[in-house]
């Protein structure tokens, strides 16, 4: 039974490395344990008195071309053997300590991996210098693929199960035994995570047992799952929507981007045809049914202040490492997925990132996100009341206001400056368009709904000086301009005829459609996620970009912002390369 192991490895010394061996079979002398006559003695004779080296040497280099031709009574006969010698087993002695451990043992008999298991108890407890080496050893184990066995459901083969529960028994042990061990932990585990090239299954298998390395050690937990999603935000980031739809499709994607959701006809047992999606919906699956278990015991009853503890390790993680992210596409549904648990913990995360938002003194960029961020779950999560998104919207409406009046009397001298001022103004606006469309089948089913949205004086916003149709995204600004025309909230298509030149003609740079929550596109972990999501609904009116009306001359002019200049020139919009802005702006 053969393995692979595609973890990073450490600087092996080259006795170490097998040798190749021989292409007829009859050359080959099989390693026999009986041959090694008192291994103690040889062994200390090698410490003290530095003699027998050639014999040392070759005890070392038998062993290791042995490897697992060994059967596991000679293998149990090789460890009981060395575990006679732990006395003896000092620092001069490592190359061959080093060669036991480098031996696959765990998906031997019970009897074998037992005994493998004392010896690495009792090699760590006599001598500590072992011990870095030992959790090596173990961790990268935790990336080993068995060869022709048997995966389904984003789950180890049962054979590979078998190996990692022996691995995991020694790991809990050794932590018991050595807990200062745990410091060391958290930077085997960068150094031995499969590198991006492995295999999907290699992936999986590694979170797998990370996580279960999580649920028994807890204080290991906010490191571990750092280090998971710090892993996983290179194949996230770097597969754009358009890359996966074209590898399951065939084809580019042809739909209008606000409305693209999760890909027809979802088998949830297909693999991705993508190769990096493929390793991301394996780990997100396996990363989803994790939060799942610590979160519910086994009844399926939610334990609730565990659930706080985990939201709150998750959320240090999104700040620091999801929220950041240029293009990230399905990470941020780890905190869609837990939030969806408990309606006062949603709650709680959008007054979280609806006060980094408010506060000045963030940076600019992350204000921006955040806005596209409480937009797109109070949007697509199933789990928000229609009262609560009903608040959030005259929370929203309420700063926009205020700052419209705040800044009725302020000119700039170019459209971009007006942009870069007022940066944070128009993500929200954005977001405000984007949310009002998403939700309007809640938002206009009663005339109670309707007078709530003619409550919100959207004309105010559309028509102020700042003037947000002309800066934020065609298509949200487009499906929002038919949502209103649809039930006489406000007539956006008159504005932006007056500004059709400006927006065919400027150079300033557009807000993008950043939307963190537009689709899930991966197969198997969509199976737990597309149930708590809400799809956007199409508006009814035809959303396609007004035509350009003949000039009004200096009637034209009451429309257009002081600063805000008409080019002469025909030119094209640059949109940025960022999900938000070309550059970091300050407002």
């Amino acid at each position: 039974m053969s393995y692979a192991s595609v973890s990073r490895q450490s600087s092996t010394p080259s006795i170490l490395r097998k040798t190749p061996k021989p292409k007829s079979p009859g050359l080959r002398v099989r390693f026999q344990v009986d041959k090694i006559s008192n291994l103690k003695n040889l062994l200390s004779d090698y410490v003290k008195e530095k003699t027998n080296k050639d014999a040392y040497v070759d005890v070392i280099c038998r062993i290791r071309d042995a490897g697992d031709e060994l059967t596991d009574e000679e293998f149990i006969k090789l460890i009981t053997e060395t575990n006679d010698c732990i006395s003896v087993l000092s620092e001069e002695l490592k190359l061959f300590v080093q060669v036991i451990l480098i031996l696959k043992w765990a998906n031997r008999s019970d009897e074998a991996a037992l005994q493998y298991k004392n010896f690495l108890l009792n090699v760590c407890s006599a001598h500590n210098y072992y011990t870095k080496f030992v959790f090596q050893m173990l961790i990268t184990s935790f990336a080993d693929v068995i060869e022709n066995s048997y995966h389904d459901n984003c789950l180890p083969s049962e054979q590979e199960e078998r190996a990692f529960q022996h691995v995991h028994e020694t790991f809990r042990s050794l932590l018991k035994l050595i807990p200062m061990s745990k410091g060391v932990i958290s930077n085997i585990i960068l150094k031995k995570y499969p590198f991006k090239g492995a295999s999907a299954q290699s992936h999986l298998n590694f979170v797998h047992n990370l996580l279960n390395i999580a649920s028994y050690e807890p204080s290991l937990r906010p490191k571990i799952l750092d280090i998971i999603i710090s892993k996983l935000i290179f194949f996230d980031a770097s597969t754009s929507k358009d890359e996966i739809e074209k590898a399951e499709n065939g084809t580019e994607m042809k739909t209008d981007p606000v409305f693209s959701m999760e890909i027809d006809d979802v088998t949830p047992d297909e693999d991705m045809k993508n190769d990096k999606a493929r390793k991301l919906d394996y780990c997100l699956h396996r990363l989803f049914k994790f939060i799942h278990a610590e979160c519910h015991d086994k009844n399926g009853e939610l334990k609730f202040v565990k659930l706080k503890t985990l939201y709150a390790e998750f959320i240090e993680i999104f700040e620091e490492r999801i929220l950041p992210t240029c293009g990230s596409c399905h990470l941020q549904f780890i905190l869609f997925y837990l939030v969806s648990f408990k309606q006062k913990l949603a709650e709680d995360f959008i007054t979280y990132l609806w006060n980094k938002f408010k506060n000045s003194n963030v940076a600019p960029i992350i204000r921006q996100a955040t806005a596209c961020y409480i937009s797109g779950i109070l949007a697509h999560g199933s789990f928000f009341s229609v009262q609560f998104v009903k608040n959030m919207m005259n929370e929203i409406a309420s700063w926009l206001h205020t700052y419209i009046n705040a800044v009725s009397d302020f000119t700039e001298d170019s459209n971009r400056s007006m942009v870069n001022r007022h940066g944070a103004f128009y993500a929200l606006c954005q977001a405000f368009f984007y949310l009002i469309c998403s939700r309007q089948d809640e938002l206009v089913n009663s005339n109670k709904h309707l007078k709530f949205l003619e409550n919100l004086n959207l004309g105010k916003i559309v028509t102020c000086r700042l003037n947000p149709l002309l800066v934020c995204s065609r298509n949200v600004v487009n499906m929002f301009a038919a949502v209103t025309k649809t039930y006489q909230l406000t007539y956006c298509f008159s504005v932006l005829n007056n500004y059709n030149v400006v927006i065919r003609n400027s150079t300033d740079i557009w807000l993008d459609e950043y939307l963190p929550f537009e689709c899930y596109l991966l197969k198997r972990s969509g199976g737990i996620i597309h149930p708590i999501y809400c799809r956007m609904s199409e508006p009814s009116t035809d959303i396609s970009e007004p035509e350009p009306m003949e000039s009004k001359g200096e009637d034209e002019e009451d429309f257009i912002p002081n600063g805000m200049t008409i080019s002469n020139s025909p030119r094209v919009p640059v949109l940025s390369s960022s999900p938000f802005f070309g550059c970091n702006v300050s407002f």
